[in-house]
């Protein structure tokens, strides 16, 4: 299984435990610089996901929007990128609010090409899934040294650990109230988060690391 949550589900199926065995998706964990965040003036948060009620997409911009009320003086911009997340999608256009605060900016791209550069754009990742397996998108972010925030659905609290929060699924409440905990770090303390995000999950899925723990599986 490539997904904790996923093995412990069958094994309450009655599959056996002993036989089954949970190896997540490997990922290259690219060589960079340590990330550098500017001062408390401004927050770039980003959402990798189709649109697709599963994602949430409207729970991910109305707690953008909350936030940026909340903090009038920090310039917001909110990049979100999948298929069909653009405002030529009337269906997606619908859940975007016509009146927005004046410091929050939305920069939705569609399918985007180039998931290294959106990763190295942004402050904070976050993922607002009503259900989910694996998802490589937390994975890829902090393997670029983005902390994450996601609901508490499939794997994600395994995977982000404490770098940086998972909260109850749908609890706009409490994905506000991390936004606000993220943005009032120090510029010291994000990069430490940052620097650990890329560290932990390299202990996780690192391919050389999961490469092997097939081997050894294969070898049983």
């Amino acid at each position: 299984f490539c997904s904790k949550r996923s093995k412990l589900q069958h094994v309450d199926l009655g599959f056996k435990s002993d036989k089954c065995i949970f190896i997540p998706n490997g990922h290259f964990i690219p060589e960079l610089d340590n990330k550098k965040y500017k001062v408390n003036s401004e927050l770039v948060v980003g959402m990798a996901g189709r649109f697709h009620s599963v994602k949430n997409w409207e729970l991910a911009i109305n707690s953008i929007v909350d936030f940026s009320k909340n903090n009038p003086n920090c310039e917001v911009k909110f990049v979100g990128v999948g298929k069909g997340v653009s405002l030529s999608n009337e269906n997606f256009k619908d859940i975007v609010p016509d009146n927005i605060p004046v410091n929050l900016k939305f920069d939705f791209k569609d399918i985007c090409n180039d998931m290294g550069s959106f990763y190295s754009t942004i402050d904070l990742f976050i993922l607002t899934s009503n259900s989910e397996g694996f998802p490589n998108v937390l994975c890829e972010a902090m393997s670029y040294g983005v902390p994450c925030i996601s609901t508490d659905v499939g794997d994600c609290k395994y995977i982000v650990g404490d770098c940086y929060s998972t909260v109850p699924k749908g609890d706009k409440l409490k994905i506000v109230e991390q936004l606000n905990g993220f943005f009032n770090l120090s510029r010291y303390e994000k990069e430490s988060m940052s620097q650990k995000a890329r560290s932990v999950i390299k202990g996780k899925v690192d391919i050389v690391k999961i490469i092997c723990e097939y081997r050894l599986a294969w070898q049983k």
